[in-house]
């Protein structure tokens, strides 16, 4: 049955653009760059480098909302107070969801909007971080400035 819905979704793949979707596509190679302030065992600011690759975009009809990635991601923390350096690495999955398309009076700012979910498990290498396996997540939205370029806003958690 998954395949038969595979197969289907390729199939409109070939078609025209969709009506309304994201900015992405598959084969879709997105570099990223996060930098927090976090607070856990003391204040820390950690940089989150990550890619991601988006694999999957189903589309049904001429609508294609979503787009499906994997991704991996890194993370060092560098204590600000209490806590010390902490370094990890993880792998997991993405979704976006986009909306470009529409046709309304302000819409052409909604189609930079993107709204994302990631989540995975990951591996903390440093003692004040675990180490050990751990969790990731995080969610938020991206603003397109260009085709290139993005700017976005993310709760993220990293840990047990």
């Amino acid at each position: 049955m998954i395949i038969l819905f595979l197969a289907a979704t390729a199939a409109l793949n070939a078609q025209d653009a969709p009506a309304w979707g994201s900015v992405y596509g598959p084969g879709n190679i997105v570099p990223g760059i996060g930098l927090a302030i976090e607070e856990e065992n003391g204040l820390v600011m950690a940089l989150k480098p990550s890619v991601e690759c988006i694999v999957w975009k189903p589309v049904i009809g001429n609508v294609a909302p979503l787009d499906f990635g994997l991704s991996a991601m890194g993370r060092v923390a560098l204590p600000l107070s209490g806590a010390g350096f902490q370094l990890g690495l993880g792998a997991g999955g993405t979704v976006h969801v986009g909306f470009r398309g529409f046709d309304f009076p302000g819409s052409r700012y909604l189609d930079k909007v993107d709204l994302f979910a990631r989540f995975g498990i990951g591996w903390a290498f440093t003692p004040s971080d675990g180490p050990g396996l751990v969790g990731y997540s995080s969610s938020g939205l991206d603003y397109h400035l260009s085709e290139r370029l993005f700017l976005g806003l993310a709760y993220s958690q990293w840990g047990y």
